[in-house]
Parts: structure tokens; sequence; C-alpha cells
């Protein structure tokens, strides 16, 4: 019996890779029993997340509560790590395993960091009338959390943060004299998203090109033309420049000059103002402003005429423009109302 013992107390005592068999066993134990803890854990706590944000009545906090769901990788690093800190092994291995665990850790905080942010985005961006506000705010907090993450791992796997960042500071700056345009664009972009002069799908005009806004873009905004030609304005321009946007005009205004001969009787210059007045009201979407004998030029008598189309959409505009030229045609042509054109007379006396 005595030896039996003692043959036990010899193979416990065996020495493998630095460990006797007692310490791999106690090893063993205690990896399965966090294991297990862990899932209890895990069940555990993924249980009370979930009836919290049940009981919740505001939405925000039941979201962030149920992404608690991305921490919980980190339970099951756990057991790997007491293990290894418990045996001895080379510092190679237990190099490795810090290594992971700070890289584990870091993305299970930064993708929580990142549910969050989408959830607020979600949450306080819903009826934003520009979709891409949503996704530029989201993009730009996601761009800072991993800057982050990246300097926190790096910081702890020994790499002087100090002498980086000011590396990264001097070629910050001549990236930035290199790329002045560029930076400039790029920040002009995150200003059309805060400011919204215009969201997708607006008719817009700036620097003689007009259409439809297709794609506001990190560099440039995409404008579909009425002739159907793509047009790139670079953000700046947009915001340096003055921008008309006929999404909140509700109705157009035109203002018409006619000029007819001289020579025509008093009495129907007199009633050209009523006659215009009257073949504007006649017209449907058209709203009449007034109708004035505003000039006697050179070569013609001149009247101007300003009115309303009560629709914002461009070709509804023209089409009430061509209709009320076609009776402005039939009424003159029954009064036998000439229009004039540029013109001289040249007397000769002998």
């Amino acid at each position: 019996m005595n030896a039996f013992n003692n043959l036990s107390d010899i193979s416990f005592q065996m020495v493998v890779y630095n460990n006797s068999l007692s310490q791999y066993l106690t090893a063993g134990i205690v990896f399965i029993a966090t294991l297990i803890l862990a899932f209890f854990i895990r069940k555990f706590v993924l249980a009370i997340f979930e009836r919290t944000a049940k009981q919740s009545n505001h939405v925000f906090i039941s979201n962030i509560l149920q992404s608690g769901r991305n921490l919980m990788p980190i339970l099951f690093y756990i057991p790997f790590y007491a293990v290894v800190r418990y045996l001895t092994f080379p510092d190679s291995i237990e190099k490795a395993v810090s290594i992971i665990g700070i890289l584990l850790v870091t993305l299970c905080i930064v993708r929580y960091i990142s549910g969050i942010i989408k959830l607020f985005s979600k949450q306080y961006f819903a009826d934003h009338s520009n979709p891409v506000f949503k996704s530029g705010i989201e993009l730009f907090a996601d761009v800072i959390v991993w800057i982050m993450a990246a300097l926190f791992i790096l910081n702890n796997l020994g790499f002087n943060i100090n002498t980086l960042l000011a590396g990264l500071g001097i070629g910050g700056m001549a990236i930035a004299l290199a790329s002045q345009t560029l930076l400039g664009d790029l920040f002009n972009y995150f200003t059309i998203l805060i400011d919204k002069p215009f969201t997708l799908g607006d008719d817009i005009s700036i620097n003689g090109h007009s259409g439809i806004v297709k794609k506001i873009g990190l560099k440039g905004t995409r404008v579909l033309s009425s002739d159907g030609e793509q047009i790139i304005i670079s953000n700046t321009d947009i915001t340096k420049n003055v921008l008309k946007n006929y999404r909140v005009m509700e109705k157009r205004r035109k203002i018409m000059v006619l000029s007819v001969k001289y020579g025509i009787s008093s009495e129907i210059i007199k009633e050209i103002p009523a006659l215009l007045q009257n073949i504007v009201n006649s017209v449907n979407g058209a709203q009449f402003v007034r109708a004035h004998f505003s000039a006697f030029a050179d070569s013609s008598l001149n009247f101007e005429l300003a009115f309303f189309v009560l629709s914002r959409e461009y070709g509804t505009y023209m089409d009430k423009i061509q209709e009320i030229n076609f009776k402005i045609l039939d009424e003159f042509a029954k009064r036998k109302i000439e229009f004039a054109f540029p013109s001289s007379s040249v007397y000769l006396e002998k």
C-alpha cells in the first residue's frame, strides 16, 4: 500500500514542460469549472438583460441592454487566461495569450460601442429628411472609435504612443498641406449633412448648373440634369456659392415682357393690361400678379406681365407658360396687334 502511495506521489510530482501532473490536473479542473461558470453567468446575465429590456419603457435603453451580447465572448476568455496564469509556460505563449486577450477585449468593446452608436443614430435620426446624414454620422463615429481602439492596442503591446502621435502630427500636417482641396471637400461634406441645404431628390441650381440631387459624396455631390447629364459639383463649391433649392418652393414666378408696334390706337393699348389679366386667369394653375404698360422703347411699346405657376415642377411650369403664350397670340391676332422687333426708320429729305 505504501509502495502504491509512493508511486502515486511520484507520478503526480512528475514534471512535464515545467509543470507537474498535479498542476495540470488542477488547471484542468479550474478550466472546466470556470468554463461552466461562464456558461451560467452568460445565461443568467443575458436573462437579466432581456427581462430588464422588456420591462423598460425606453426603447434606447432596451436596445443598449440587448446589445450587451457583444461583451459575452470576454467570459469565455477567462478560463484560458486563468489556466495560463496558473501554469508555467514559456514567455512567448504567455505573451501570445495576453495579446489575444487585449485584441478580444478591445474588439468586444468596440463592437459594443459601435452597436450603441448605430442604435443612437437609428433612434434619434430615424425621421431625418436626409438618409445620408445618418450613415455619415455612423461612419465618422466608427472611424473615431477604431482609431482609439488601435491606439489602445498599440499602447498595450509596448509601442510608444507619444512618438507615434508626434509622427502622425508631422505627417498629418504634410498630408493636409498636400491635400487641402480634398480635406476641404470632406469637411464641407459634414457641413452639408448637418446644415441640410438640400437632401436627396431635391431640385437645386448652383453656378448655372441645375438638376436633381442623386448622391451626396465625401468629395462631391452628383446632380442629374434635365438633359440626362450627370453633373458632379465639389462640396466646397456648394458651400461657397449661392444655391437655389426648389424643394420648398410651392410656385414659380414668371415675368414676361411683350413688345408691340407703334401706331396702335390708345384705346387698344389701354385694353392690353386687362386682356393679359383675363388670359392668365383663364389658365388653370396660373395666378395673375400684375400687367402694366411699362415703357416707350426705341422701336416698341413694352408691356410687362407677371404671374405665378402653382407648381414647383419645371415641366408643368413650362406647359403653363406655353399655354398662356398661345392664348396671347390668338387674342392679339383677333385685335390685329402686331409684335415689334428691333428696327429703325430712316427719313430722306430732298
